[in-house]
């Protein structure tokens, strides 16, 4: 069988190459698809496009991101996400631009998405009310957690004071209406005292499968299929704000891994920073999600390329309703389910700035001698 001719794999592709020169101008290599011809004659016919900003300022200015992926020499691929030319006809393109490096050459493939576009957009608004949906519902989800934590030590605290003082009382001399009284008080408060048990062990009950195992003991977590779940899930949001979002397995490998915690709460933690990383990472910028085992703790941390966090609110970033930046956050409550979560499991938050620029949130998971 005869090896296919990679001009014709193109061509029927329907993509338009170019190459980048020293000159900034844009070689066209190859023949140029019909769409090229209608949309910019005149580049279709030189087969150079020497002046991008006089044929099209959207691609221009993506080839600032373009020339920075091709001078960093990373692979993969840089997207400029879709956008609309009208030919001399006046009739609507929609393109797309991808940048690439293949045998030391900056290459730029053009592409008409034609009836694709409409339907890449109506997924990205399904995959945004889903986001936001989810969004809505785990915001929802942590505040109440959070607020019947708060709600618990606040009630066991002053009962546990005052408890102590009439029992103190009731060990006195007392005159027999005051001893009355004194008693009553004391029954009351083991009354409360019992209620509260009640809330408590109902809330320990939903969560036993959350938060531990019978005895003491862990089934593992897949760490891998987890933090794909939460990068996939956030990754239409970070396309839509022209953010890279990357995961980075590490030494990590598939299936169940030795640590503490369940998979869901891990997802939502994962999640809220995720989303966190993505309100302050500039457009253009990446942000990575690592993973890594050493022989004492599992470490997962989120990496942006934002403005970082100031020195002087790093110490209240994990506390209840702080910000990391003024108009920047939400409710304040992320970062703080983030700790309780995470402490529940035996385990550690943190943040630390990033090497050039940017913020590392981390979190590690003690690494047990066996699961259950």
């Amino acid at each position: 069988m005869p090896t296919p001719d990679l001009a014709d794999v193109v061509q029927s592709l329907d993509l338009a190459v170019f190459r980048r020169e020293e000159a900034d101008a844009l070689q066209l290599v190859g023949r140029p698809p019909q769409w090229l011809s209608r949309l910019w004659p005149q580049v279709a016919r030189s087969g150079v496009m020497e002046s991008v900003l006089e044929v099209s300022p959207y691609l221009d200015n993506f080839l600032v991101d373009a020339a920075a992926h091709w001078k960093s020499g990373k692979p993969g691929r840089a997207y400029s996400g879709p956008w609309v030319e009208q030919n001399p006809d006046g009739m609507p393109v929609n393109l797309e631009a991808t940048a690439l490096t293949v045998g030391g050459d900056a290459i730029l493939l053009l592409e008409d998405l034609g009836a694709s576009y409409d339907e890449r957009r109506e997924m990205l608004q399904i995959a945004r009310e889903k986001m936001l949906a989810y969004e809505r519902l785990n915001s929802e989800i942590q505040r109440k957690e959070v607020l019947l934590h708060c709600i618990i030590h606040d009630m066991c605290s002053p009962l546990q004071n005052m408890m102590m003082a009439l029992s103190m009382l009731d060990s006195e001399i007392l005159a027999p209406d005051v001893r009355g009284m004194v008693q009553l008080g004391l029954q009351a408060g083991k009354r409360q005292e019992v209620l509260i048990d009640n809330v408590l062990h109902t809330y320990s009950a939903e969560l036993r499968s959350l938060f531990g195992a019978e005895g003491g003991l862990w089934p593992g977590l897949d760490i891998c299929g987890t933090a794909q779940r939460a990068v996939d899930l956030h990754r239409p949001l970070f396309a839509q704000q022209n953010v890279t979002l990357v995961f980075d397995a590490g030494n990590v490998g598939p299936g169940r891994q030795p640590v503490p915690g369940d998979e869901d709460h891990l997802e939502r933690v994962l999640g809220n920073l995720l989303g966190n990383a993505l309100r302050h990472s500039p457009g253009g910028g990446t942000v990575t999600l690592r993973a890594a085992f050493d022989d004492e703790w599992l470490t997962l941390q989120v990496e942006d390329e934002g403005q970082g966090v100031a020195p002087q609110l790093q110490a209240q970033l994990f506390q209840k309703f702080q910000q990391g930046a003024v108009g920047r956050g939400k409710v304040g409550l992320g970062l703080y389910f983030c700790r309780i979560t995470i402490s529940k499991w035996g385990g550690e938050t943190g943040y630390s700035a990033r090497s050039g620029g940017g913020s590392v949130f981390w979190l590690k998971l003690p690494r047990l001698a066996q699961p259950a």
